[in-house]
């Protein structure tokens, strides 16, 4: 529950940050006197040459929820820490290599994406209330291993702004666990392996073109957060 408040006030927080981003500039001052210049909205083709007020773009056009033109998403290339805490507690991190696969998503009325993304994740982490399925083997209740997890994720990203997407991906990937401390008098090196599934909302807050902030809220992982670059 903790990680959930913590993760939806993060959320919060950044959209208020784009609320301030997405205000509309002030009005262009008027040119008194100039003959060539019209004095109302500019018509369509019009490169700029208006003094009235700026026509504010229709939501269709506006990069939110409701832009549901064509859009040509960019790859994204992504680092994460993050700390996995399901039975222990532990610091690792996650490179991912997203790439969009439908650009307008698969509801044609919103401004919406599918993609997936190729990844990678190690993490060193201290399992304190036992692992019992990997492999069938039965750890005592003070492991200290190290997780390597090749995986391949899906995600749907719904976009509220130019800056803001929020989405839900399905990680899947086989987890590889190599022990090296399994209690006191007992030390195991071998090899265990498992399948590795999870359910994860996230958010993507774009800070410029080519630079963004990544957060995210996983069952197994934890919460994740990072840096990506758009490419």
């Amino acid at each position: 529950m903790k990680l959930a408040a913590l993760f939806l006030a993060l959320t919060g927080s950044l959209l208020i940050v784009e609320s301030g981003y997405a205000q509309d500039p002030p009005p262009p001052a008027a040119v008194q006197g100039d003959p060539g210049y019209s004095s109302g909205p500019s018509a369509q083709g019009d490169p700029g040459y208006s003094n009235g007020p700026l026509v504010q773009q229709p939501a269709s056009k506006s990069g939110g929820i409701k832009d549901n033109g064509p859009h040509q998403r960019p790859m994204m290339a992504s680092a994460q820490l993050y700390t996995p805490w399901r039975f222990g507690f532990g610091f690792g991190l996650k490179l991912g290599f997203e790439i969009p696969l439908v650009h307008d998503g698969f509801i044609p009325s919103i401004n919406n994406s599918f993609s997936i993304e190729p990844n990678f994740a190690f993490a060193w982490n201290n399992y304190n209330r036992g692992y019992g399925y990997y492999g069938g083997s039965v750890f005592n209740d003070n492991v200290a291993a190290m997780e390597y997890t090749p995986g391949v994720s899906v995600l749907w990203s719904f976009y509220f702004s130019s800056r803001f997407r929020a989405y839900a991906a399905v990680h899947t990937g086989l987890t590889i666990l190599k022990p090296y401390y399994d209690g006191p008098g007992k030390v195991d090196f071998k090899t265990y392996y498992r399948f590795h599934g999870e359910l994860a909302p996230g958010i993507v807050f774009s800070l410029n073109e080519r630079i963004a902030l990544r957060a995210e809220l996983g069952w197994w992982s934890g919460i994740k957060g990072g840096i990506a670059i758009y490419l």
